[in-house]
């Protein structure tokens, strides 16, 4: 690397370095391009033969690069981590079938197969809900007060050890409206350190991804499994412990 450079990933390459699995939010939607450190606001800290640590000031985001690409990123202040260059709205291909929409009585959607989302993260990252390993989708709507409690029972839940191995877990970043509060929903998220945990994908003004996945309200759950096949969907406030023996029961743990 040269003095003020940082090595980023082509696009193409953005999602195969990290699984999901690894819980890190993927930061690698980018190019390999020059870094000009005071234009772009950013700080190289720690430049060595295997990892660069670039600190950007005005967000507080820590990017570790390591062996010519982008890892994650963590916020390191505890103040609003507003993100330069944040996208609260992206687009979103659907490939598959859209579920039926979630409701009282059974749910029609069970053993159905699950479209796959593809999409992308408030930097622009790719995000993708490819089957593989099994999956909870959680859409979120940042004005919604339930989805507002339900984010720090997740985080908790992750750092507690009650998640299931091997499960990711993706937030979807839906419903979003800038006249509605606690706008916008990439600051929530950070503020809540979710990027730090699980990736987030961002849903389209129209709510394509919600609408795929049949939402029926806030927040909204859907746990898939390797096979790409729906095991459980639940609307609303959900425990820790509730949502671990849930899962768990779903997946026949």
């Amino acid at each position: 690397l040269n003095d003020g450079e940082v090595l980023l990933p082509p696009r193409s390459r953005a999602a195969g370095h990290v699984s999901r699995s690894d819980r890190h939010k993927i930061a690698s939607d980018y190019l390999r391009e020059p870094l000009a450190t005071e234009a772009r606001g950013v700080r190289i800290d720690d430049v060595g033969p295997d990892a660069v640590l670039v600190h950007h000031r005005q967000s507080g985001i820590d990017i570790p690069c390591g062996d010519g690409r982008v890892v994650a990123f963590t916020a390191s202040s505890d103040e609003d981590a507003s993100l330069e260059g944040a996208s609260e709205f992206q687009n979103v291909v659907v490939v598959g079938e859209a579920l039926p929409k979630f409701g009282e009585g059974t749910d029609t959607s069970i053993g159905m197969t699950a479209p796959v989302l593809e999409g992308f993260g408030f930097l622009g990252n790719e995000v993708t809900t490819t089957p593989g390993t099994p999956m909870l989708l959680v859409f979120l709507a940042h004005w919604c007060p339930f989805c507002q409690k339900e984010v720090p029972v997740l985080v908790n839940w992750n750092k507690s050890g009650l998640v299931p191995a091997n499960l990711d877990v993706i937030a979807i970043a839906t419903g979003t409206d800038e006249s509605q509060p606690n706008f916008p929903p990439s600051v929530w998220l950070a503020n809540e350190k979710w990027p730090e945990l699980w990736p987030v994908l961002v849903d389209s003004q129209d709510q394509t991804a919600a609408n795929a996945f049949g939402l029926a309200g806030y927040p909204f759950m859907t746990l898939v499994g390797s096979d790409g096949k729906v095991l459980w969907r639940n609307s609303g406030e959900i425990s820790a412990e509730a949502l671990t023996d849930a899962v768990n029961l779903a997946l026949g743990n």
